[in-house]
């Protein structure tokens, strides 16, 4: 199947692209584009293959077969760096940094540190650079802080930023709001929509498909290696993406299969509080019986079910 872009000006073409590893075909013969400020979204089922289409435009490994066309060139990237030199920055859902570190020391990572005439690093240099790219795509940040203490969306803040000044075309986004609750995510899309209007191409990899229908212009869906859909995101909802995801209809995939009744509580508590995490948690499980625990990053759950655990 080939992905026809709506933009005219096509930054990345892939045609009949294959990855192997021993007997296992993680990519059938592949065609994709993606035009410069499009936002592209790709699904697909854990082993479908995402994994693999990152990390071969990324440059951690090569194709067995087929052609990268990159800016209207013949493209081959053996490595990280060279793919980063092209142009192609990577965001990887466990961020790639130095914990340790300031901010403007991971900012800088790899390049050339300023350095005084005597040989040593010029600290007010470094900051000021890393200020001023910071600045650029409207962070506030103190560059002086460790990277650790910085909450999880300045961190993706942090490495956008990285990897767009050092003039990336395309970002790559893997799962980045895993660990961002909905304001930090709100805040990223409206990142990514600035940087979508000035002409970045951003390909977007994400589970949570309301982010796919939110953010993209176009979906990309990968089944068993195999690219089996695509389509303008306008044209896409939530059952359509489940159903090519995993080749049957959603309710076929989560069938309704509980029994009528449920057995006695085995479970049960009571204005279950601890300070600081969680207050007054009401709440009776039964046997034979799924109780799903839902909140935003931050709200208790995780402490709550340590709790329960006696931890």
């Amino acid at each position: 199947m080939t992905t026809q872009p709506e933009a005219a000006s096509t930054l990345l073409k892939l045609e009949g692209i294959e990855k192997s590893f021993g007997a296992v075909r993680a990519l059938k013969p592949l065609q994709l584009e993606l035009a410069a400020g499009e936002v592209l979204g790709l699904v697909g089922e854990n082993g479908a293959g995402k994994s693999t289409l990152i990390k071969l435009l990324s440059g951690v490994h090569a194709p067995d077969a087929g052609t990268i066309t990159w800016q209207g060139e013949p493209a081959r990237f053996d490595s990280p760096h060279d793919a980063m030199a092209a142009g192609i920055a990577t965001i990887h859902q466990e961020l790639a940094c130095f914990e340790h570190l300031s901010v403007a020391e991971n900012m800088l990572l790899g390049e050339p540190w300023p350095r005084h005439r005597w040989g040593g690093i010029h600290w007010t240099r470094l900051h000021a650079e890393a200020h001023s790219r910071l600045a650029h795509f409207e962070l506030e940040i103190p560059t002086e802080r460790s990277f650790h203490e910085l909450s999880s969306a300045q961190k993706q803040e942090v490495a956008i930023a990285r990897a767009l000044s050092r003039q990336a075309r395309l970002l790559i986004l893997d799962e980045p709001t895993a660990s961002l609750s909905e304001p930090e995510v709100e805040r990223l899309f409206s990142h990514l929509n600035r940087l979508r209007q000035a002409g970045v191409a951003i390909l977007y990899v994400s589970h949570r498909l309301d982010e796919i229908l939110k953010l993209t212009d176009r979906v990309v869906v990968l089944r068993d290696g195999e690219l089996v859909a695509a389509y303008p995101t306008r044209e896409a909802d939530v059952r359509r993406l489940v159903r090519d995801m995993v080749g049957r209809p959603l309710d076929q995939v989560y069938p309704r299969t509980r029994p009528g009744q449920v057995g006695p509580p085995l479970l049960e508590l009571r204005e279950a509080t601890r300070a600081g995490m969680f207050r007054q948690v009401t709440l009776r499980v039964h046997a034979g019986e799924i109780v799903g625990l839902a909140g935003l990053v931050g709200a208790g759950r995780s402490e709550l079910a340590r709790a329960i655990y006696g931890l």
